[in-house]
């Protein structure tokens, strides 16, 4: 195996653990879960359909039902159907969301700013540089991943989905 490769995926196995303890721990403390607040997350810019929710967080339909209806139930998000296809339903953030949201992003951001006080001025603005071309490269590769994904989800279920 590329001893690149290895160092890389070492690297990023140690950052999506502590990512996953902060968000875990940030989120409960703002009283929310982990998977709420990834749900959150994907419905800050706007509202979406509760299959593109799931797609989005590469979940099961039945995953993203629970964790919604977790969510309306706290105000957090409210469903609506949609006007034209009966069949599907809409979810927002309602403000009481985006009020939490913004809660535990800024308990992220100040998590944040902590490890970079850690990093002289240099190296941090490197790194950034560095990670934004690392970040650029994933989603490339996320998006042929979640083409492929929704193109099998749809076979299976026999061409229904779109």
């Amino acid at each position: 195996m590329d001893t690149l490769a290895q160092h890389l995926m070492t690297i990023l196995d140690s950052l999506l653990a502590d990512c996953h303890l902060d968000v875990k721990y940030e989120s409960s403390a703002s009283g929310v879960t982990a998977s709420q607040y990834q749900a959150m997350l994907a419905l800050e810019g706007e509202a979406l359909p509760m299959q593109e929710v799931a797609h989005r967080l590469l979940v099961s339909a039945s995953t993203v039902t629970r964790v919604v209806d977790q969510l309306v139930q706290r105000g957090l998000v409210r469903r609506v159907p949609d006007k034209v296809d009966r069949r599907s339903v809409w979810v927002h953030l309602t403000q009481k969301g985006r009020e939490r949201l913004l809660q535990v992003k800024t308990t992220r951001l100040e998590n944040a700013q902590a490890i970079l006080s850690l990093i002289e001025p240099d190296d941090q603005k490197e790194l950034i540089h560095q990670l934004m071309i690392l970040d650029k490269a994933a989603t490339k590769c996320r998006e042929v991943k979640l083409a492929r994904w929704r193109e099998s989800s749809s076979r299976r279920a026999g061409g229904k989905r779109k």
